[in-house]
């Protein structure tokens, strides 16, 4: 193989990567606002029920907070890799 043809396939390859990041950081984003959305509706369910969210009386954190905390994480990973391959 010759090194244009190689340098090509690198480059497009390249191109390649960077979009699979791009679409898996826009799909992270969309699951965060979900879950902050889901949140939302359920302390305001609970609230109108007048019941308390039961794993975040016993853990102080409720399965959505840890979701969300998750996703974030998620994001911050993606965002450190982004700027170590700068």
């Amino acid at each position: 193989m010759n090194t244009r043809l190689a340098s090509g396939n690198i480059r497009a390859e390249a191109v390649a990567i960077a979009e699979a990041k791009s679409a898996i950081r826009e799909t992270a984003e969309a699951v965060l606002r979900s879950l902050e959305s889901a949140r939302q509706e359920c302390e305001h369910q609970l609230g109108e029920l007048n019941k308390p969210d039961a794993m975040r009386v016993v853990t102080g954190r409720s399965a959505l907070d840890r979701c969300i905390e998750r996703t974030r994480q998620v994001l911050r990973d993606l965002d450190r890799g982004h700027r170590d391959e700068a």
